[in-house]
């Protein structure tokens, strides 16, 4: 069975946003992350809410951000599938080096989005190309995903991520603060 991957930091705490220190830096390394451009030559650095700092994941303008911890886990686990890139936190100007964190680009990306039986808004770009902008019920193409363990939702250009219940129950066990997994048919995106 599997799980997607969903940040649980805004839950019960008013909405605070989370933000690269240049915009136009953290589109491209989006556009890394999501649409295979070139890797920026340049590191990213997030300006982060202080509570922040105990958790091993959050986004920050949608980009994926994870703790060493989580790094770690990951790395053994799956080391083949996953892709990390060292970040600066920043807390009010001064950078956090109590905790080290990273940008995470899932390489197994599946086109297993089910058209028919999902529920979304599509939106075009500027430049002709259409996503899909919300989700309100997510339904995958279970025989596509059967025997994958982490995956990248390829018909979403923004972290949608789902997870083989194994592996998520690693994750739990760790004790990794920040991040949930949920039911396909529960993501509200």
């Amino acid at each position: 069975m599997v799980k997607i991957w969903c940040t649980e930091i805004f839950e019960d705490r008013p909405y605070d946003p989370n933000f690269p220190i240049d915009r136009d830096l953290g589109f491209h390394w989006s556009r890394y992350l999501f649409d295979y451009q070139p890797i920026p030559s340049l590191p990213l650095s997030f300006n982060i809410s202080e509570y922040i700092r105990e958790f091993d994941y959050f986004e920050g303008d949608l980009i994926p951000v994870v703790s060493e911890k989580l790094k770690n886990i990951l790395t053994n686990q799956i080391p083949d599938l996953v892709d990390f890139y060292p970040v600066k936190i920043f807390d009010r100007g001064r950078e956090i080096e109590i905790k080290k964190f990273f940008l995470i680009k899932i390489k197994n990306e599946i086109e297993c989005f089910d058209w028919e039986r999902s529920n979304y808004e599509i939106r075009t770009l500027k430049n002709g190309i259409k996503r899909i902008s919300a989700i309100r019920n997510l339904v995958l193409i279970e025989e596509k995903i059967k025997d994958k363990v982490i995956f990248k939702i390829s018909e979403v250009n923004y972290f949608l991520v789902g997870v083989r219940e194994d592996l998520c129950q690693k994750i739990l066990d760790a004790g990794v603060k920040g991040i949930k997994f949920k039911d396909p048919s529960q993501v509200l995106r």
